[in-house]
């Protein structure tokens, strides 16, 4: 539920100041990430569709960090302990969230998140949360220092 352009933006900062590669993963013609490639200005590999299960774990095992909402593939990085820094807006990092320590959460601290809700027209939750953070929780579960 995060925007595809901050997505893009991160993974432009990533690749440009942290010089670190971005590989997006997702289901077979997920539109989302075919959006937030197109959005970025340098590329990033993008293997949407063409992991097994197996390969996605072992693929998470071999990450520095996994960028991720809250989702089945956020668990599965936590499983194979690969730090995660997971973006939360309408659920429940407490109840969801990642299991074991070296993860960082974001989220918004607004009136009406958590409310488990699949659609919602503001979303505010989930846009507030800047590039700018999500890029400094990156940064910091690296343990990397502003140049």
């Amino acid at each position: 539920m995060w925007e595809d352009r901050k997505f893009a933006a991160l993974c432009d900062r990533l690749l440009d100041e942290l010089r670190l590669p971005v590989i997006l993963t997702g289901a077979p013609g997920d539109a989302s990430v075919k959006a937030i490639c197109s959005l970025m200005q340098r590329k990033a590999i993008d293997l949407s569709g063409l992991t097994s299960l197996k390969d996605l774990a072992r693929l998470y095992q071999l990450a520095a960090v996994v960028v991720t909402t809250d989702s089945g593939p956020m668990h599965l990085a936590a499983a194979v302990q690969t730090p995660v820094v997971a973006l939360f807006g309408p659920t429940a990092p407490a109840r969801t969230g990642p299991y074991g320590t070296g993860h960082t959460i974001l989220r918004t601290s607004i009136d009406c998140s958590p409310c488990f809700k699949k659609h919602c027209n503001l979303l505010s939750c989930m846009k507030n949360l800047s590039v700018e953070t999500v890029f400094e929780a990156v940064r910091a579960r690296l343990n990397l220092k502003e140049e």
